[in-house]
């Protein structure tokens, strides 16, 4: 066939369709039903079945433009089981078997919400300045026992002071810090638990 003839049995957009396009209307007419329920036996998921009926029928088109068959049919089943063990392939070279839908699963983040971090952030900052605001003497016994783990009796070696004011500056310390910080979460903040 040269150009010019080739060209002729091309359809403008809106044109009637051309003898080519009416015998494969014919087909997939007479064949639609067969072929969807062969597809129904063998392929479970029902998009699938469609999108392997639709390619099935673009391909008989695309190769009917070209060859005229002998058994449009068994032709058009063909192509349909070529394009399943194709499909079956990919999925196994894929391990599309073994992937889980990901709209099956909830994806929440399992850490604080935003909010929270930013409200943590903020008391430990706070926690941080009402620290450096406390009196020198009355600082290091804190930061001694809250952050160095020591105990009161090593603090006061380590100051040179008594056990009693030890005591003392660490209570003055916690009840400043209180009043500073605010109460709710200031414990922890105070002993640096909080790493948000």
């Amino acid at each position: 066939m040269d150009g010019a003839n080739k060209a002729s049995t091309v359809d403008a957009p809106g044109s009637a369709p051309s003898s080519d396009q009416g015998e494969v209307a014919r087909i997939v007419q007479a064949h639609a039903g067969d072929l969807r329920r062969f597809l129904a036996s063998r392929v479970q998921d029902p998009s699938e079945r469609d999108e392997i009926l639709q390619e099935s029928f673009l391909r008989l088109t695309a190769y009917r433009s070209s060859t005229a068959l002998e058994n449009p049919k068994a032709f058009l089943f063909r192509i349909a089981e070529n394009l399943m063990r194709d499909r079956r392939r990919r999925a196994r070279t894929r391990h599309q078997d073994r992937h889980d839908p990901i709209e099956d699963h909830e994806l929440a983040d399992p850490g604080p919400e935003p909010d929270v971090v930013v409200q943590h952030r903020e008391a430990l900052a706070r926690a941080r300045a009402a620290i450096l605001a406390l009196d020198e003497p009355m600082r290091t016994a804190f930061v001694m026992s809250r952050y160095r783990e020591m105990s009161y009796a090593e603090i006061a070696v380590a100051m040179k002071i008594s056990v009693k004011t030890v005591e003392k500056y660490v209570s003055l310390a916690l009840a400043q810090l209180r009043r500073a910080v605010g109460s709710d979460r200031s414990d922890a903040s105070l002993r640096g638990e909080d790493r948000s």
